[in-house]
């Protein structure tokens, strides 16, 4: 009928005509198992869950190494467990969250529609009052 690798047994081929796939090899046969297998993702998308929150991947993770440092520069006598650096660091950013919403709040308060510098001096204040142990 065709002559295999012809412009029209690709054709034939391609429309379907023919009973076997035109391709052939293991290139072929990688095609068809990534299609019966499902979603093909990527190295980065199949992290482990411990970094995945509700179905939706983290964007950005911590600077361990940057935190780390920086703790074993300020306190090197200090003895922290493996995850004490993602502690300190959940720890900043929660400080970070309040300090941010008591300025707007104090800007709010002031009737300014831009969060100043004396809003977040203010904020600081009361902030750090309430975190003092």
């Amino acid at each position: 009928m065709f002559r295999p690798g012809s412009r029209a047994w690709r054709s034939a081929a391609g429309a379907g005509l023919l009973a076997f796939s035109p391709r052939t090899g293991a290139s072929a046969r990688r095609r068809e198992h990534r299609g019966r297998r499902g979603d093909h993702r990527c190295r980065r998308e199949r992290m482990a869950l411990s970094t995945r929150v509700a179905q939706k991947q983290i964007r950005r993770k911590a600077p361990r190494g940057f935190l780390r440092r920086l703790l074993k520069r300020q306190k090197p006598h200090l003895r922290l467990e493996k995850s004490g650096d993602l502690l300190v660091h959940l720890n900043c950013l929660l400080f970070v969250h309040r300090l941010a919403e008591e300025s707007r709040i104090n800007a709010c308060e002031n009737k300014c529609g831009v969060i100043k510098n004396e809003h977040v001096l203010a904020a600081a204040k009361v902030i750090l009052k309430k975190s003092r142990g």
